[in-house]
């Protein structure tokens, strides 16, 4: 996966058979990624978050949206690891993380479609 090195855009939508152990490796083998969206995967968890954090430290765009199995625990790290956050896309999480978010200081985006009471808000900042 060398030639993955100077990866900056990935896009993973829909692509029901990557699990935390493929983010594991694809997150690894990819530090310069500033772009990653796994749209609609019901199998990634938080430890693929996990596994983000760790590996890429650049990212500025982050698409988890109709991911099931992410919880408000991926939002705090998101939170802690990504001050230099611009585009985010997350849902089904609970209103209670997003009000316990710390405001992002460069986040542009935000798109709380599916939370419980802002209901397919998003925001530009």
């Amino acid at each position: 996966m060398e030639t993955l090195q100077g990866l900056p855009s990935l896009n993973l939508n829909c692509c029901q058979k990557i699990s935390d152990n493929g983010i594991e490796a694809i997150t690894s083998a990819s530090p310069k990624l500033k772009n990653f969206s796994i749209y609609w995967n019901v199998r990634v968890t938080d430890l693929s978050m996990k596994h983000l954090v760790k590996n890429c430290k650049e990212i500025i765009d982050l698409n988890l949206s109709g991911c099931k199995n992410i919880t408000d625990q991926s939002l705090h790290l998101i939170d802690d690891n990504y001050q230099e956050l611009e585009v985010l896309n997350l849902t089904s999480l609970t209103d209670q993380a997003y009000r316990k978010m710390e405001i992002l200081p460069h986040l542009k985006f935000l798109d709380l479609c599916g939370t419980q009471s802002y209901s397919c808000n998003q925001i530009f900042l």
